[in-house]
Formats: C-alpha cells, sequence, structure tokens
C-alpha cells in the first residue's frame, strides 16, 4: 500500500483513504469481524488497526495483546474456518505500532457471524469504502461461486517457501523439478506467485496429521501421541511408517506349517492415508486425524462429499478430485495407481476377512474404519460348555507379535545384497530418508559395511554378515 506525508500535519503521517480492499480502525472491536468477513467475501485486502480513518496513525499500546485477540475473536467468530486466509502482524509505522490484517479471498463463501448464521443479517460484503450485508440474492451467488472454488490455485498466503521434501521426492521418481514444471504442475500460478499447492507441498505447509493409539477399543485409556507436519509429502512417509510400526502379524499353525497374516493390509492402510490426504478440504485448518485402537484404524479428514456423490458412489468407484492438481502430483510420483480406485482396492484386500472396512460422512467430514483383518480359518467352534459359540483364534491360540524392528529387517537386507543405494534401502523397507541414514551409520560404525563409491550416486558394500540389532 502506497503511503503519502501530508504537508498538512507534520508530525503525523496520513496514508491512503479507505478503499475496497483497504480499511482503518483506530482500535480493535468486535466491528473488525465484519470488515474481515467482507473482505473474504469479496476480493481481499487489509486492515490496519490503530489508524485513524483519515488515515492519520495513532499506533496501538500493546501490539502483541491486540494480536491475540484478533486471532481469537476471527477463529470464534467466523463460519466457515476463516484462519487459513488470514494473517496477523505487528507493523511500525512513523514510530508507532501498528497491528495489520492481512486477509485473502476466500474459497468458501459466503462467510458469516456464526451468531447469526447464513443469512443477510450475518452475511457480509465489501463495497467501496464500505462493508454492507448482503442481500439474499447475493448470498445466493456467492454459494453458486463456491460450488467452482478452486483451493488449489488461490495465492498462497505465505510466499517464503521451500520445497526440499518435494525435490526428494521427485529426485526419488528420476523427475526434475525446475521452474517451468512448477507452472506446469500448478505450484506457481499465473502471476507468478506461490499458490496454495504449492504450500501444502512445501516445507512451511500450515496442515498436520495427528496420530494417536489406545489401549483398548476406545477413547478411555490414551496410550501415544505422534504429530506429523511440514510438505504433506514428508507427512505420508512419517505417518505411513508410525502405521507400519502398529501393524501386527497374526500366526496361524497347521502342523509344519505357519501362515503370516498382517492385521492390517499394507495396500489398505498406503489407501486410506493417501485418499485422507488427497481428498482432504484444505480450507479448514484442522488437521487430519487417526485413531489406533486394539480393533481397529478411524482415519478422519474434513471434507464432505462431492456435490451429488453418495457413499454407495464411492464404493462403486466413482470418484471427483477435490484437489486434482495434488492429486495429479501424487499420481506423477506412482502414490495413487489409477484415480477413484483407492476404497475399492481397500474393499478387495478384505475379501477374505471376516471384518469389513466402514465409511461415515457428515456435513463437513469423512472417516473410514479399518478394522483389525481376521481370516475365517482363525475362528473355531468353541466347544467348551456346548455353547457352539464361535471365537476368534487370536484370543487364545493366535499369538499377535510386533514385526521385525527397522534394524533388523536391515540386517536381513544387507544379507541378501552385496551392494546397495540409500534410495534402493528406502524402497525395499519402506522407511524414511532419516531413518535409512541412520541405519547406514550405524552399519557402517560396525563396520559390516562401506561406501563403495562417492559420487552423484553413493553405494554401500556389504563387507560381512549382518547381525540382528535390537533398537532402530
Amino acid at each position: 500500500m502506497k503511503k503519502i506525508l501530508s504537508p498538512k500535519t507534520p508530525e503525523k503521517r496520513l496514508l491512503d483513504l479507505e478503499g475496497s480492499k483497504v480499511e482503518y480502525k483506530r482500535e480493535l472491536t468486535r466491528e473488525v469481524v465484519k470488515s474481515v468477513i467482507g473482505l473474504m467475501n469479496a476480493d481481499g485486502g487489509e486492515i490496519f488497526i490503530g489508524i485513524e480513518d483519515d488515515g492519520s496513525i495513532c499506533g496501538v499500546d500493546d501490539p502483541d495483546e491486540v494480536l491475540l485477540q484478533v486471532t481469537s475473536l476471527l477463529r470464534d467468530s467466523i463460519r466457515p474456518d476463516a484462519l487459513m486466509f488470514i494473517s496477523c502482524d505487528p507493523v511500525v509505522m512513523d514510530g508507532k505500532h501498528v497491528v495489520r490484517i492481512l486477509v485473502l479471498k476466500g474459497t468458501r463463501k459466503p462467510y458469516y457471524l456464526a451468531a447469526k448464521g447464513n443469512r443477510p443479517e450475518g452475511v457480509y460484503v465489501r463495497r467501496g469504502a464500505a462493508t454492507i450485508p448482503a442481500s439474499p440474492d447475493l448470498i445466493y451467488e456467492l454459494l453458486r461461486q463456491t460450488e467452482g472454488g478452486d483451493f488449489e490455485s488461490e495465492t498462497a498466503l505465505r510466499q517464503d517457501l521451500t520445497f526440499n521434501a518435494l525435490q526428494e521426492h521427485f529426485q526419488r521418481r528420476g523427475i526434475d523439478l525446475t521452474e517451468e514444471s512448477k507452472r506446469t504442475l500448478g505450484i506457481i500460478g499465473p502471476q507468478g506467485s506461490y499458490t496454495n499447492l504449492a504450500m501444502l507441498l512445501s516445507d512451511q505447509c500450515v496442515h498436520q496429521i495427528k496420530i494417536a493409539t489406545f489401549n483398548g477399543n476406545d477413547f478411555d485409556k490414551i496410550s501415544t501421541r505422534y504429530e506429523a507436519s511440514g510438505s504433506v509429502l514428508s507427512q505420508l512417509d512419517v505417518v505411513f511408517d508410525i502405521l507400519k510400526r502398529n501393524q501386527a502379524i497374526i500366526s496361524n499353525i497347521r502342523g509344519l506349517v505357519r501362515d503370516d497374516f498382517e492385521t492390517y493390509p499394507e495396500v489398505a492402510l498406503r489407501e486410506a492415508l493417501v485418499n485422507a490426504i488427497v481428498h482432504r478440504d484444505y480450507s479448514y485448518s484442522g488437521p487430519i486425524r487417526i485413531d489406533i485402537f486394539s480393533d481397529r484404524m478411524e482415519f478422519m479428514n474434513f471434507g464432505r462429499l462431492m456435490k451429488g456423490l453418495t457413499v454407495d458412489d464411492i464404493g462403486f468407484g466413482l470418484s471427483e478430485l477435490r484437489n486434482q492438481k495434488l492429486a495429479a502430483i501424487f499420481y506423477r510420483l506412482g502414490y495413487i495407481e489409477a484415480y477413484g480406485t483407492g476404497l475399492r482396492s481397500i474393499q478387495e484386500k478384505y475379501r477374505e476377512s471376516m471384518t469389513k472396512p466402514s465409511i461415515e460422512v457428515s456435513n463437513n467430514g469423512f472417516k473410514l474404519t479399518l478394522p483389525k483383518f481376521v481370516i475365517e480359518e482363525f475362528c473355531e467352534v468353541n466347544k467348551k460348555g456346548g455353547s457352539g459359540r464361535k471365537k476368534m483364534v487370536g484370543e487364545s491360540r493366535v499369538s499377535d507379535h510386533q514385526p521385525k524392528s527397522a534394524s533388523d529387517r536391515f540386517a536381513d537386507f544387507c544379507n541378501e545384497h552385496a551392494e546397495f543405494t540409500r534410495q534402493q534401502l528406502q524402497d525395499e523397507l519402506g522407511v524414511s530418508q532419516t531413518t535409512a541414514n541412520n541405519l547406514i551409520r550405524r552399519r557402517i560404525d560396525s563396520g559390516e559395511i562401506r561406501k563403495s563409491r562417492v559420487g552423484r550416486f553413493i553405494k554401500y558394500e556389504v563387507l560381512k554378515q549382518c547381525s540382528d540389532q535390537t533398537s532402530d
């Protein structure tokens, strides 16, 4: 915003007059909520707290306190969730502290006062320098616009983004990530700015995945908590590794033959996680949640079913992508095999299980539940007392045990390869780059492997039989 020094008041600096994208507030009041809603329902803009209507700077006494109050006020007063499109920061103008609120155009219009609802008395729009209530016709038009809204293509709130994780994932596939390809993929928009798609893929991604494990089948006894942040691609690596660590193997011994089965098919875990990331509605600021119980895993993400689709439709494989550009990148990286087949792949993996996955939807959410895999052969008639009740062998004879640690699996890997690359190790063990580097370092320190070539591609030579190690 252009700042003008006025000769009429030498001790005060005057700014441009208020307009369609600029508003001044002498102090913080609840009226700022209406102004933010008006800008989000229009084309965005800026609000300055600590500046008079005529542009003279009066400042605020405690900018940090004002920032806290603004964030709390906007979080509690606006629906749908608006914080993704708002940033607040203190600035100094003419030696005085001012709070600047940057408001982007929203993608889930109309935004409205939580206490009033989606009605004319709750919806506001910016018209010139004024914030006015919206008419019923305008509310309808805003709703119509939202049906075609494209969150991925909107300009990101932050532009100081880095893409180390994205670069690494592209290198895994031998794909070059250039400025031109960023434009082609939609990471850089037509105006040369980073898009919300870029934000999701960047190391500064504001969205998270939260995982909780429970002792039992309900929420009473929580065991551990995890949080994954950064690029959605980094979150994919970290969370998938956590899910596999919480995987157990059930064994059925018949004579001399032992059959091992995963309690959760790995393909089902991958598809559930990828679907949660790709189909999530990122205009909400809340995290994806994964709850792991003794008998099931629940994957919950924001995002109603796309208009016209039902649960039965997606069960048949019908799909409409909410985040088309993000899905295209996941497809290019090989994390999606084919569009619309994720849930069908999960169902197919559970075809022989006595327990089946289930889907629940709400107005703004989606939950996929993966039960533990149960083979019919693992059930027997409990003849005690002549009740004839079927029970899971897992209750008595089938042993649930954790799979081998990454270190022990690495020992098996080394004993099967004369030499290897770090990427080969990552792919075959399904571990992150950090875990792979740690495993390699320990084996080098123990003298079991060594670097066999240093150059563009570093290889590791196995020197002797590798032994199991007890810790990762």
